[in-house]
């Protein structure tokens, strides 16, 4: 069982149903399975993920951080 790391990125993702994860992993510069696995929990979101997902939907890092 993988260890689950939560995090707000789902819930900012939520406010732009716009925005796909291909889209999101395009404007990021990732694939769209890293962003499946932040999504999930399944890798850490760190300072540096934060802050290469938060202009993309226009969220701050805080908010993908710690909400």
């Amino acid at each position: 069982m993988k260890r689950q790391r939560p995090n707000g990125l789902a819930e900012a993702r939520a406010q732009r149903s716009d925005m796909t994860q291909v889209d999101l992993a395009k404007a990021a510069r990732t694939t769209p399975q890293q962003i499946g696995r932040l999504l999930h929990g399944e890798r850490e979101m760190t300072s540096l993920w934060a802050e290469r997902l938060a202009p993309p939907p226009a969220f701050s890092p805080q908010q993908i951080v710690f909400s």
